[in-house]
């Protein structure tokens, strides 16, 4: 009898005890939704904090409701932050979820979502945590500067003028990076972009002089492509003097922003020229003298035969 009746009494509470964790978890309300995010966001900044393990979590069960944590919970998804793993595929279901959101009566949603539709169109060229699809890449790139985004403007003449997943128009495409240049210098890639066609003579011939001007107008403007393309035009004299400490200089600048190619370029370079120096010191003085002479003769703007005269005096045969 007193099994049945301790049985009686907790069937119920464990019954209760389970229907209270089957159920769905009330939304937060937007005070404690503000808290989550603001909490979540302190532990992510604070880069002594190696506990971030419920960071995830607070963002997820704030992000329905207040709009900043869904955005930063887009950056986690990709694994931005140290301690917490990559989540392609909830990335990109996220970001075309705000995307897509329909949210006029909120204006901060509303000028965020051409975010939404540039992060989406990244996901889908790349094929991250999705199939890749180019041509709705495309058309999300289109939504989003159409929004007024210069970011999105700026990757959508990129498409035009390589004719990815649209029909290719170099002339249009650099009408719109020169229009973004105009109006909003400090859009990343728009002077990378530019120089590119230049040195590459898409739309117009190769002119290696204008391509180097153009990314020294991006270095001015913090653009780490810009710094690591330029390097390599200072590196081999391409449209300005060789350089080698000026492109040593700009691969470290645009390695210290995360730039992978200028890194590499950098630990090329450094071994390039500590093996020249080597050389140089075990060439005797008169020689690197004589070799000085020679390479300055050959950049001399001299009619022949004067440069063959010279060459001949320097290097002591009969000059006739």
């Amino acid at each position: 009898m007193r099994l049945k009746a301790l049985a009686a009494c907790i069937l119920p509470c464990l019954a209760a005890t389970l229907a209270v964790a089957a159920a769905p978890q009330a939304a937060p309300s937007m005070e404690d939704a503000r808290s989550m995010f603001a909490q979540a966001n302190a532990m992510l900044v604070d880069t002594r904090n190696s506990n971030v393990d419920q960071v995830t979590e607070m963002l997820e069960q704030a992000a329905p409701v207040y709009i900043p944590a869904a955005y930063k919970l887009l950056d986690v998804y990709e694994g931005r932050f140290k301690g917490l793993p990559e989540q392609p595929e909830k990335a990109v279901a996220l970001a075309r979820s705000l995307a897509e959101r329909d949210d006029e009566g909120n204006p901060l949603s509303a000028s965020l979502r051409p975010n939404a539709m540039f992060l989406l169109a990244g996901f889908l060229e790349r094929g991250y945590g999705c199939e890749p699809n180019v041509l709705q890449a495309v058309q999300w790139l289109k939504r989003a500067a159409e929004a007024g985004l210069d970011e999105a403007k700026v990757e959508l003449a990129r498409c035009i003028m390589l004719g990815k997943g649209v029909k290719q128009n170099e002339r249009l495409a650099w009408k719109m990076l020169m229009d973004v240049a105009r109006r909003a210098p400090d859009t990343p890639k728009v002077y990378y972009y530019l120089g590119y066609m230049c040195y590459k003579g898409l739309g117009h011939r190769v002119d290696p002089y204008n391509a180097a001007r153009l990314f020294r107008e991006g270095v001015k403007h913090g653009d780490a492509a810009c710094m690591n393309n330029l390097g390599v035009m200072f590196e081999h004299g391409q449209g300005i003097h060789r350089n080698a400490q000026g492109a040593a200089e700009l691969y470290r600048r645009a390695a210290e922003l995360g730039n992978r190619e200028a890194s590499s370029n950098l630990q090329r370079l450094s071994f390039k020229e500590n093996a020249k120096a080597l050389q140089n010191a075990a060439t005797p003085a008169g020689e690197r003298i004589r070799n000085a002479v020679l390479r300055l003769v050959d950049s001399l703007p001299l009619a022949e035969p004067w440069p063959e005269r010279l060459r001949k005096a320097v290097t002591g045969q009969d000059a006739s």
